[in-house]
């Protein structure tokens, strides 16, 4: 999804890495699970538009200064000039950036939305189904328990370390991930694949169940 157009003056920073939750919506008969991954963007207006706005300031100040020749106004004018000189930058600066925060939030909040990732899980023990809409699909595609070998949380493929992992479904047509290394953390998807375990052990009891003497 494209990042949507923001104002010129808006400089922000966006993080690589996805803040994940997961919801569960389950209800009777169906386990679902809303995965969702936000990045952290933060306005940099306190690093652009606040000094800029401060150096204008001082800027006029100054040139106010040259003007009128500070040296021949009485002291206690010279004083009020060298107090506003201290404090009126400053001022400015925390004004622009509360200005420039309340303006950029709406902006901010849309480069979250475009740069969001959600997947959507639903377990059916008692049809034996698992319906799934990844971050690369967007459809929902329905799988057979049968033809779900495991859920299993693996390293990511070309992975440095063991932090980059993928929850993933090995199936009779080869893998297929669910979670990639960006959305959830490794304890997160491995609550979800014992999800699916659960579920896929409560149906093969059902399908074929203890034999009785």
């Amino acid at each position: 999804m494209s990042t949507p157009q923001r104002p010129w003056w808006l400089f922000v920073h966006k993080s690589s890495v996805l803040v994940t939750s997961i919801e569960d919506r389950s209800r009777p008969g169906e386990r679902v699970f809303v995965i969702r991954g936000e990045p952290v963007v933060k306005g940099l207006a306190w690093l652009t538009c606040g000094p800029l706005s401060a150096l204008a300031v001082i800027a006029v100040l100054t040139g106010v200064a040259v003007a009128v020749n500070m040296r021949e106004l009485p002291g206690l004018t010279r004083m009020l000039f060298v107090a506003a000189l201290l404090g009126l930058p400053a001022l400015v600066w925390g004004l622009t950036v509360f200005v420039t925060s309340r303006m950029s939030a709406q902006h901010i909040q849309a480069i979250k939305e475009a740069n969001s990732k959600t997947c959507v899980i639903k377990l059916r023990p008692k049809t034996g189904q698992m319906a799934v809409k990844t971050i690369y699909s967007d459809h929902e595609d329905t799988l057979s328990f049968a033809e779900i070998q495991q859920a299993r949380v693996a390293p990511a493929i070309g992975a440095k370390d063991g932090k980059a992992v993928v929850l993933s479904l090995e199936t009779d047509d080869g893998p297929l991930v669910l979670l990639d290394e960006s959305l959830g953390s490794h304890s997160q998807k491995a609550d979800l694949a014992q999800a699916i375990q659960s579920a896929l052990k409560k149906y093969a009891q059902k399908q074929n169940p203890p034999a009785t003497e």
